[in-house]
């Protein structure tokens, strides 16, 4: 047997490789439901909806990966845009390069962004996709903690945790037009 020289070790390093991207290719679009509008990954999200896929050990971005694979390398600098709003579509046909602020157009123009950003009304309250009570439950949380029920008791009621009763009854969260 004789030894493995650098050219040998650079075509295997290099055929490796492409099994690789093979494999997490086919991996890839399992995890995808092929709709007639939408693409959906089924698979890993992040809480923001995002889909994550490990490729070589490396997380990621789903939607990233199928703009690759569609169209070949991101420009440096540059982020895959949806033009469908829908973080977990994978559709090569609904996204798009662009940088930050084509990105904060697109989503001013379609009513997504206000100047408040991050803490604007649209992920507020009921509208925010993570939370677990409405304003209604907590306007009744009020009123009974303003009977002299207990935080404990408040959580128990609604399917929260003492603490988040506590937060949403004194007004840390849950501050916009909620009265006991």
């Amino acid at each position: 047997m004789g030894r493995v020289t650098d050219e040998g070790r650079a075509r295997i390093s290099a055929a490796r490789r492409r099994l690789s991207e093979q494999t997490a290719n086919a991996r890839f679009w399992s995890r995808v439901r092929k709709g007639p509008d939408c693409w959906i990954w089924t698979g890993s999200r992040l809480p923001a909806g995002y889909g994550r896929f490990l490729v070589g050990g490396k997380g990621v971005y789903a939607h990233r990966w199928s703009f690759v694979l569609a169209f070949g390398a991101i420009p440096d600098g540059l982020y895959v845009c949806h033009r469908c709003d829908n973080p977990q579509c994978v559709r090569p046909e609904h996204l798009f390069a662009g940088t930050a602020l084509d990105n904060a157009r697109d989503a001013k123009s379609k009513g997504r962004l206000t100047p408040s950003d991050r803490r604007s009304e649209l992920s507020r309250g009921q509208n925010n996709g993570r939370a677990k009570l409405t304003e209604e439950a907590v306007s009744a949380a009020k009123r009974m903690r303003a009977d002299g029920v207990s935080y404990a008791r408040i959580g128990v009621i609604f399917g929260v945790q003492r603490a988040a009763a506590r937060k949403a009854c004194v007004g840390l969260t849950w501050r916009a037009n909620v009265r006991g």
